[in-house]
């Protein structure tokens, strides 16, 4: 594995004079404040009796629909105590081992498949993971569900004076489905080659203006950016042209930032490998990644470690949106709202909705506040779903998910809706009566007419002089049909309601009408 090259200064640590290690080729004056670590793993696991432990991890990546994280080692031939394996499967953030893989055997010198894993990279359209070897001077391609079996390879030597001969880092494209192979400071081109699948060169990226060795290597299709591990505790993001974006230092974050300025030989962090992931937090956002960083240490010691790092602060939080329920023909408007802890701009929109019909409006009024609306129809009474999502300009987000009930229309509000409603415009349903009433509905003549709106008695669809006759006669009774309000006797109640009706057709009435 090769070393970035320094130079040194002297500066006083704790009474001690150390050689400061300082990077020959200076970044350009543009800073992050300090990334947040979440998680500091140690590379060690146990399997039974059999130690498991990765001395130098130096490479990660993720297959993308999976949520694991593969890590390979680069110098567990180099260890003078017994451990096995050199290509670990994990779960984020790393504490929990899958499967580890010893692909070197008994003899280092003829591994059985590869001894120096620099970098690794899956596949997604393949489903092949890819891993850099710097002292073959290739790429071995292997298969994940048993990389000892059917492996190939491929070299990185692509001729005279364009050859990856310190590859380091190594990731994948899923757009174009190449590969890009990070070339240390010992290479002819200190940059980023674009090879096929099948390892023929398509292009080079010469940074040595902006960097001075590319030891990990993470392409971000959501940027079409790289993040590049330059130096032991460097990370530099570059765009599509290698123009530097941004330059992150991670020492002020470490646990003891004075030993990064120790000489490279014995500096406590290197940071090597690095892959982008969904958080290791169950309950956040699926479209949030956080980076996760391999750290070899001090070479050949169990010093190992994978971190866990928000590299662009917090994700915005949306503020919870409650069920809502609405009326066929009704407007849903609501206000929306988010905040973001570190005052980053925010993008609010629709990413789902099982809406129907009209599409749902979200209006963003730019300050971390919007507006949705959606016009309801007729017969769209369900239950359906939206979920709003607030979005920082660094791909961090929170997303709501929220149900609109739509209800058909119910005037009287007594629970009953108007097409199954025998009074549509007097209550007479469960909002009105106990839940067990018979007075719920209730229709004596089973005309579809509900007895509350109901005074036609000889059925002629008008409630006449002929219909008063009859009542009439039926005061003092405890006829059913005369009975309007349902109190078991005919009453001055029913006759207030009779008044009432007089003059009109009974009902109206969501199951009978009259010509």
């Amino acid at each position: 594995m090769t070393r970035s090259m320094f130079c040194c200064s002297h500066m006083v640590l704790g009474g001690v004079s150390a050689c400061a290690a300082l990077l020959c080729i200076p970044h350009p004056a543009l800073s992050q404040p300090p990334p947040v670590i979440v998680n500091i793993v140690e590379t060690s696991w146990f399997d039974g009796p059999t130690q498991v432990v990765s001395t130098d991890p130096s490479g990660l990546t993720t297959p993308p629909d999976e949520g694991s994280l593969w890590l390979s080692d680069s110098e567990i031939s180099g260890t003078s105590f017994a451990a096995t394996g050199n290509l670990f499967k994990l779960m984020p953030p790393g504490d929990t081992l899958l499967e580890h893989f010893d692909l070197i055997g008994p003899d280092p010198i003829n591994p059985l498949v590869t001894s120096e894993m620099t970098g690794v990279a899956y596949n997604s359209v393949t489903d092949k993971l890819y891993s850099t070897n710097d002292t073959k001077l290739a790429v071995f391609v292997l298969d994940p569900s048993d990389p000892l079996q059917n492996s190939t390879s491929f070299s990185t030597l692509f001729g005279l004076g364009v050859n990856a001969n310190d590859p380091e880092g190594l990731s994948f494209n899923p757009t174009t489905g190449n590969l890009y192979i990070g070339n240390g400071s010992a290479g002819d081109i200190t940059g980023i080659f674009e090879v096929t699948p099948g390892g023929a060169l398509v292009s080079t990226l010469n940074l040595a203006a902006v960097i001075s060795n590319v030891e990990g290597l993470y392409y971000d299709p959501r940027r079409d950016h790289f993040f590049i591990l330059d130096g032991d505790t460097t990370l530099v993001e570059v765009d599509a042209t290698g123009s530097l974006v941004r330059t992150i230092d991670f020492c002020p974050s470490l646990i003891r930032p004075q030993n990064c300025l120790l000489d490279p030989q014995v500096a406590e962090y290197s940071l090597r490998g690095i892959t982008f992931a969904p958080t290791s937090d169950p309950h956040d956002d699926e479209a949030n990644l956080h980076a996760y960083l391999a750290d070899w240490g001090i070479d050949s010691a169990p010093d190992g470690r994978i971190y866990e790092v928000a590299l662009d602060g917090a994700a915005p939080v949306l503020d919870p949106i409650e069920a809502q329920t609405i009326t066929e023909g009704d407007l849903l408007s609501l206000p929306v709202s988010a905040t973001d802890p570190d005052s980053h701009p925010i993008t609010l929109k629709i990413t789902s909705t099982t809406l129907p019909n009209t599409p749902p409006v979200l209006t963003d009024f730019g300050n971390g506040t919007g507006q949705f609306e959606w016009q309801s129809g007729p017969g769209e009474a369900e239950s359906y779903t939206v979920t709003i999502t607030a979005a920082d300009n660094f791909f961090l987000s929170d997303s709501e998910t929220f149900s609109v009930t739509v209800q058909e229309p119910d005037t009287d509000d007594d629970g009953v809706s108007d097409n199954a409603d025998n009074c549509i415009e007097v209550p007479n349903g469960p909002n009105t009566y106990p839940p067990d009433s018979a007075l719920i509905q209730r229709d004596t003549d089973g005309d579809g007419f509900g007895n509350v709106c109901d005074a036609d008695f000889d059925g002629n669809c008008a409630v006449d002089a002929a219909d008063r006759r009859i009542f009439e006669q039926q005061l003092d009774t405890n006829d059913p049909d005369a009975d309007l309000d349902g109190n078991a006797t005919v009453d001055a109640m029913d006759q207030s309601l009779f008044e009432q009706l007089f003059g009109k057709v009974p009902g109206p009435s969501g199951i009978a009408t009259c010509p």
